[in-house]
């Protein structure tokens, strides 16, 4: 089994691999500008800091995690990816349960189809085909 990337790793690693697959998500366009891993890092981290002192989770914070997956899966960072989208899942699920919605439904749907493309892709590499 594959160990998972804690999450307050560096992502520098990730973002330093450029011959990896690089599969861009449904959810953005082919041509929209893409912030690097450091600013979504930042970003998700500044949300993250937010919830913490609600003591509550938000759309905004998850939204970020699963923006900071895709940019670590973009970078051949794919185990990286799979351990944020299992924290912004748990997020997600929290959130749900305190206030459902059809937003907090989509956002899971959307991370749980990210989390399981980056698992697999993980799992491709370690996989020897007979």
């Amino acid at each position: 089994m594959c160990s998972k990337a804690v999450i307050g790793e560096s992502s520098s690693r990730a973002a330093s691999r450029r011959g990896a697959k690089q599969a861009a998500p449904a959810s953005r366009g082919a041509d929209a500008p893409r912030e690097s891993v450091e600013a979504l890092w930042q970003k998700f981290s500044r949300w993250a800091a937010v919830d913490k002192l609600r003591a509550q989770d938000s759309l905004e914070c998850i939204s970020a995690a699963g923006l900071l997956a895709e940019g670590l899966w973009r970078n051949g960072g794919a185990a990286e990816a799979e351990a944020v989208f299992v924290d912004a899942q748990a997020r997600c699920e929290r959130l749900m349960q305190a206030s459902p919605g059809p937003r907090a439904e989509l956002l899971l749907a959307e991370l749980l189809l990210g989390r399981a493309l980056a698992l697999w892709e993980v799992h491709e590499k370690h996989c020897i085909v007979v």
